[in-house]
């Protein structure tokens, strides 16, 4: 079967390393469909981004990713993907769209059209709660679904999809990721990476960007209050592009920290070589996001953590709260409460809870509904039936 994924952004540097949240998803999946299928991505890139994945897929730029970001450059992208399928009419069997927001369903429908193929859309983030965006999303899916076979990244955002249309029958769709890459084989590996080193800090990361949502200052606040309660800790900070994490934003997040009296506890890495060894590296991954409109509704960073046999903490909203459960195999904290925050960094200094929760959070990852293969599968099923049109 010949697939094409189109996505509005591919931020990939070759090798494994690439930015965000679904676009890695997107290549993972495209390194497992690659045995089976003819794969290409269709997307803005980068300056720097490769002809070709690693696994050999043609990767076609549409335009300068850096540029991204505003309503008439995200219309401007979506006429260009449509005139570039339409050019290409008749070189593939599956169009699949990978979006955040459930507005991108206009784009599949342009692609449907244009292109004269089944084709599929999964959506990263829910319907939105604002009611004025709420009836507009209702229009787009009520006249989209009709031709576009829709899934959602998570239970959450798959019903509250159907939720706005029941007719749009949209099915869960869980990301494509591999536990044996970024973790160990064995129950056991899994559990020795949670080791710490005596007398050391408590390694803490977080992997986003800058953007308010993403809630870096929250931990900030967060790391101060376990400080102050006793716990050592050095927190390992990654951003990611400039349009996210401009350099006037860093700067402020850098100032509110020193107020804090973290300067010497905090370390600040940009885009990253290798996110499997820094994960690896690091004793708690956590991520505090504010709302899940804006980043997927489950938290890829913390997916990745997970399979690294990595204690986690995240944010208890919807979608993470299907993957984590609290106590069992991470750790949840309010979202916005940098107090709650602060008291589950200190349940995971502690050595013998936090090999626990990794080993726990490991092996969920390796388990029937997160398996690659399982997930895999979902997909390949979501082609069968949009082409069947069901």
């Amino acid at each position: 079967m010949r697939i094409l994924h189109v996505l509005p952004q591919f931020p990939y540097f070759g090798g494994t390393r690439i930015v965000g949240g679904y676009p890695s998803t997107v290549l993972n999946l495209v390194e497992r469909q690659q045995g089976m299928h003819q794969v290409e991505i269709m997307s803005r890139t980068f300056p720097t981004t490769p002809p070709e994945t690693c696994a050999g897929s043609t990767i076609h730029p549409l335009g300068d990713a850096r540029r991204a970001g505003t309503p008439l450059r995200t219309a401007w992208f979506m006429i260009r993907a449509a005139l570039a399928v339409a050019r290409r009419r008749g070189d593939f069997d599956i169009v699949h769209l990978h979006a955040g927001y459930v507005d991108y369903l206009l784009l599949a429908a342009l692609l449907r059209l244009a292109g004269g193929r089944t084709t599929a859309a999964t959506i990263y983030c829910p319907a939105s709660p604002t009611p004025s965006r709420r009836r507009l999303q209702r229009m787009i899916i009520g006249t989209c679904h009709r031709i576009v076979r829709v899934s959602g990244m998570s239970e959450n955002v798959a019903s509250s999809i159907r939720e706005l249309v029941p007719a749009a029958l949209c099915v869960r769709t869980p990301p494509v990721l591999d536990a044996k890459i970024w973790g160990g084989d064995q129950p056991g590996d899994f559990a020795s990476n949670a080791t710490g080193r005596i007398g050391e800090p408590l390694r803490v990361l977080f992997v986003g960007n800058a953007s308010p949502t993403k809630g870096l200052d929250i931990l900030f606040t967060a790391a101060a209050k376990a400080r102050a309660s006793g716990l050592d800790l050095l927190l390992t900070v990654t951003t990611e592009l400039d349009r996210t994490s401009p350099d006037s934003r860093i700067a402020d997040l850098r100032q509110f920290a020193s107020d804090l009296g973290l300067e010497d506890h905090v370390r600040y890495l940009g885009i990253v070589d290798d996110m499997r060894e820094l994960v690896r590296s690091n004793d708690v991954h956590v991520a505090p996001f504010r709302s899940t409109q804006g980043p997927s509704d489950y938290f890829v960073s913390t997916l990745e953590a997970m399979a690294a046999g990595k204690c986690v903490i995240a944010s208890r909203l919807d979608g993470m709260t299907e993957i984590v459960v609290h106590g069992h195999n991470g750790l949840l904290s309010e979202p916005g409460n940098p107090e709650d925050l602060a008291a589950q960094l200190i349940s995971a200094s502690d050595e013998a809870t936090r090999r626990r929760l990794a080993a726990a959070a490991g092996q969920t990852m390796r388990s029937g509904d997160m398996t690659p293969a399982t997930n895999l599968a979902r997909f390949e099923e979501l082609y069968d039936t949009a082409k069947a049109g069901r």
